[in-house]
């Protein structure tokens, strides 16, 4: 696991010296994923890739240092502990349903002496109701469809596209439809080009990151370069 996590660290410019934290937290997942249902992934070089490096990639999208960032749904940890690894001045809240999962994100938080690491058993939108203000990033992996999670409105997402309402792809037709499967659907290079629509407070940004098309790859670029590429336009569709 080590040679894979120091070669994917230095080739997105993160400090390698976290990669025995790294290692200790994953020996910790998966012994007790042996008597708690955690993650399916369970060879060394999948968690490595697809599970750490994964969400140590998100440190390249934007600058975390001494942010207050809460993952919301974080389950096994993911995004929120492979970030608190690597960012060690960002302000993490690990934010989920189930008790026990937060159990044992707090053991691992305090065993490996994460003193940026705050875990919290509640549900995201309750949570969300008083304290959605305090954070200045909000993250989150494999938890719900994105309208649910990013508080898409679905009205006004209608109306740029000039149709009475629109609704997500289901999981069965994603592949067959985009050429695309399930968490590596990229708004570039659909098998049916969808219009892509990004929200208006993108437009100011200086990069964006989105799925290069498939599970675990991401490409970065500039808003206004992702719109002409898609063919897309911006309008008000978060809420």
């Amino acid at each position: 696991m080590e040679p894979i996590l120091k070669q994917g660290l230095e080739s997105l410019g993160l400090d390698a010296a976290a990669i025995p934290t790294l290692t200790e937290f994953a020996r910790r997942l998966l012994e007790k994923n042996k008597v708690m249902n955690l993650t399916a992934i369970t060879e060394p070089r999948d968690v490595a890739t697809l599970h750490l490096l994964d969400c140590a990639y998100l440190l390249t999208a934007a600058d975390f240092r001494g942010q207050a960032v809460v993952d919301v749904g974080t389950g096994a940890g993911f995004p929120g502990m492979p970030m608190a690894i690597l960012e060690p001045t960002a302000r993490l809240t690990l934010l989920d349903s189930l008790g026990k999962r937060i159990d044992f994100l707090q053991e691992t938080a305090e065993a490996l002496k994460l003193e940026n690491v705050s875990c919290i058993h509640a549900r995201a939108e309750e949570f969300a109701a008083d304290h959605r203000e305090r954070y200045d990033y909000a993250v989150s992996r494999a938890v719900a469809a994105l309208p649910v999670l990013s508080e898409l409105d679905r009205k006004a997402a209608a109306r740029a596209v000039r149709e009475k309402s629109i609704e997500m792809i289901r999981q069965a037709q994603l592949l067959p439809l985009t050429g695309y499967v399930h968490g590596g659907c990229s708004p570039l290079g659909m098998k049916k080009q969808f219009t892509t629509v990004l929200d208006e407070s993108a437009r100011g940004r200086e990069s964006m990151t989105v799925s290069a098309g498939r599970i675990g790859a991401q490409v970065e670029l500039a808003p206004g370069d992702l719109c002409r590429l898609s063919r897309g336009s911006f309008a008000p569709v978060g809420k």
